[in-house]
């Protein structure tokens, strides 16, 4: 952990939020900020106002230019996972926005598949793809090639299916999709 992830932890430990928004806001590039995001969403004194903060520095660390968009990509899909688990949809669509806008007009869509591997992985039976950034039009920059890999396969599969009725259709076309990937 760096010197300023520990600082940053000491401020959220002892009650100084003010201080640890001001520390967050100031984040000099997404390595630092991907940091922050891990230590605020894994401390427990963090204030909603902070976990806000800390997404919103990381989200304006992107550079909009082939390269360096896809390594901005590469370590929000560190920290993605986390955001499904706490079910921070609002913040999941806003990232996925604009990682795909990104990898369709700079042709830089590395580690954008993650992103679609998630929802595969963490949406609900009634979540709809769309609804999370994941249509045909966002993803023009995935090769077809790609969808064969099993791993992304059964993404795909998820993300053509659709929102299911209920929860016992989409256990039931689980067992399928798995099995056929």
């Amino acid at each position: 952990m760096s010197e300023r992830n520990d600082q940053l932890k000491g401020l959220i430990q002892t009650g100084q939020i003010d201080r640890a928004i001001d520390m967050v806001r100031n984040t000099t590039n997404y390595h630092e900020g991907e940091g922050f995001v891990f230590t605020v969403l894994y401390e427990e004194k963090s204030e909603p106002e902070l976990v806000e903060a800390a997404l919103e520095a990381f989200l304006k660390c992107r550079e909009n230019c082939y390269g360096q968009h896809g390594y901005w990509v590469h370590s929000l899909s560190h920290f993605t996972e986390l955001l499904w688990e706490r079910r921070m949809d609002k913040w999941i669509k806003k990232f996925n926005e604009v990682a795909f806008t990104g990898a369709n007009e700079l042709g830089d869509s590395r580690c954008s598949l993650r992103l679609v591997v998630n929802f595969s992985r963490f949406a609900k039976f009634n979540d709809d793809p769309a609804d999370f950034g994941i249509t045909n039009e966002s993803l023009r920059w995935a090769h077809k090639s790609e969808w064969e890999y099993p791993l992304y396969a059964y993404a795909k599969k998820r993300f053509d299916a659709g929102r299911f009725e209920s929860e016992e259709v989409f256990l039931k076309w689980k067992i399928t999709a798995e099995k056929s990937s």
